[in-house]
């Protein structure tokens, strides 16, 4: 969701990686091949090879090579951009979305949904403007007293802070562990170039 994170690349290259180490491959396979778009911020860039290559250092599996095929635009097609065709069919149907639970309503009918990271509390400044946008629709939609509305909760914080999170303290302790993260990751240096240790990307 937006108050979480971006989509950016570094929040694809998680949501990839996260979704390569909960596959369960066989014992035989030795090379696992991704396709994607050639969305240059979101898939086609340095942020998701270096995860991959990571991925491929730390992982336990017999996996040693990984191939990403970008089709030419144009000329092929994924089959993502059937499922998102559906999708937005369906949402067309639906005047409003209340909450995040209800997009997953929504998706399940069309595939498996991912729910990524959620054991992360990740975070997401929403800007002024959007605020003030959100807050414009929802009087539209619900009048001037949305806020008495239970269902409407989730987006007091956002109206009032630009967040989901209740207080300094709950961001304080959320950022405070997120740089730890970003510490044990850094301390693990690669040494990937020392010797070919037999992975390709």
């Amino acid at each position: 969701m937006e108050d979480q994170a971006g989509k950016g690349a570094p929040e694809v290259s998680s949501a990839l990686i996260q979704h390569v180490q909960q596959m369960h491959l066989s014992e035989n396979v030795k090379t696992t091949r991704l396709f994607c778009d050639s969305c240059g911020a979101q898939n086609k860039n340095n942020f998701v090879l270096h995860s991959l290559m990571y991925y491929l250092m730390k992982t336990t599996s017999k996996v040693n090579e990984m191939q990403i095929t970008f089709p030419g635009r144009g000329y092929s097609f994924l089959p993502a951009g059937r499922i998102f065709g559906r999708v937005e069919e369906l949402l067309r149907k639906r005047s409003t979305v209340i909450d995040k639970e209800e997009y997953i309503d929504i998706y399940n009918p069309v595939g498996d949904v991912k729910v990524v990271l959620p054991q992360l509390p990740l975070k997401h400044n929403i800007t002024a403007a959007k605020q003030k946008d959100v807050n414009n629709l929802l009087e539209i939609l619900y009048g001037k007293e949305w806020r008495g509305d239970n269902r409407l909760k989730w987006y007091e914080n956002i109206v009032k802070t630009g967040s989901t999170m209740e207080d300094k303290e709950e961001v304080d302790a959320m950022q405070e562990d997120s740089c730890n993260c970003l510490d044990a990751v850094q301390e693990d240096s690669c040494n990937c170039l020392d010797d070919d240790c037999g992975m390709h990307i």
